[in-house]
């Protein structure tokens, strides 16, 4: 685990170099669900949400992480 924070904290030191391979931005969206549990009318609904963070670090032209 702290391999992998430590990969990813060096891409992006690494690409802080040249501004134009970083891309970072965040992502939200909420999901509503009725679910029919049986044949009655015995419905649930299903409130939930996530939240989260997305990035690009451009290595090449053509390939990016």
């Amino acid at each position: 685990m702290i391999k992998n924070i430590l990969f990813i904290l060096a891409i992006v030191f690494f690409a802080q170099s040249n501004a134009q391979s970083l891309n970072l931005g965040g992502k939200t969206g909420v999901n509503f669900v009725v679910l029919n549990t049986d044949n009655s009318r015995n419905y649930v609904n299903i409130f939930n949400y996530h939240i989260g963070a997305v990035g690009r670090v451009r290595i090449t032209e053509k390939f990016s992480v």
